[in-house]
């Protein structure tokens, strides 16, 4: 069965320090649904049928209640990040971290998503059809076009993708203050071509990363340990593992996504998804 042997891991534990609220937990389909049942269902359609979800802490009474449709044709676990960190930090890691505290689950080849973004069938096509392709040295970012994942209520952070010929990921720069402004992309006084390709944390990754994944995160907290506000980003885990020789191909993904960043995208996801069961991309609700 095609996707079988990948597993989805989904984070779910973010702060959503600049949404004000708890963007896992936003009723943004038409009876309620959560952005990661949206997520669950094209990850279904395409034929994965394990699951990982990060929480911070305790499982929330509401994800458990939305998802009993997915947990009878899907294996869905959970996972405490707060397990998974020091007790004198009142605050996760980051999503390095948040992959990490998974790993005793993790076997085979991994896809990792944001449950606060919806990346779209294509992705999760993508992820399937080359997840056999997945080795010890080699894993793939599924990214989107810069211009695809704006937001029309206020800036946003993007990493922008530098490939070579062949289509491997050289490296990420992180971009922040991204808005439309006079027609055109801007991230400061920069302007950014609306094409490139950024990162939104869909990486389609070999197990044995993991093992590198917990070495670096060991080296990292015993540096910034003691700084609150530092946490240990799922790029700069990857990018220490591409330093010792993991291939990452990166693959274009036609969406369509969309994502709460600020309170005021709540209205535009909401139509996006609406128009998209009006189209019949997804059901008017769970069978």
């Amino acid at each position: 069965m095609p996707g079988k042997d990948i597993t989805l891991l989904v984070l779910a534990g973010g702060l959503s320090s600049r949404y004000g609220s708890s963007k896992q937990e936003e009723a943004v389909g038409p009876a309620g649904e959560l952005l990661l049942e949206y997520n669950l269902f094209d990850a279904l359609q395409a034929g994965i049928r394990r699951v990982i979800i990060v929480v911070r802490d305790q499982v929330p009474v509401l994800l458990t209640e939305r998802l009993s449709f997915f947990k009878n044709r899907m294996e869905i676990l959970y996972v405490s990040q707060s397990a998974c960190y020091p007790s004198d930090r009142n605050r996760p890691w980051g999503t390095g971290h948040a992959v990490l505290s998974a790993a005793a689950l993790v076997s085979g080849s991994f896809l990792v998503v944001n449950a606060d973004d919806l990346y779209g069938a294509d992705m999760y096509g993508k992820a399937v059809q080359h997840a056999n392709q997945v080795t010890n040295e080699q894993g793939f970012l599924l990214a989107y076009r810069l211009r695809d994942t704006l937001s029309e209520n206020g800036e946003v952070s993007r990493g922008l993708c530098t490939v070579d010929e062949e289509g491997n990921l050289l490296k990420i720069a992180e971009y922040k203050g991204i808005a439309r402004k006079n027609g055109q992309i801007m991230s400061g006084t920069r302007i950014l071509n609306g094409s490139a390709l950024v990162s939104m944390n869909a990486w389609l990754l070999p197990a044995s990363v993991l093992t590198g994944f917990d070495v670096s995160f060991q080296t990292f907290s015993k540096q910034h340990g003691a700084d609150p506000d530092v946490e240990f980003f799922l790029p700069d885990a990857v990018s220490v593992e591409m330093n010792k020789g993991l291939f990452v191909q990166v693959r274009k993904c036609d969406g369509p996504w969309c994502g709460l960043t600020h309170p005021a995208d709540l209205m535009q996801v909401r139509e996006t998804i609406l128009q998209a069961v009006l189209n019949g991309k997804y059901p008017t609700k769970w069978m």
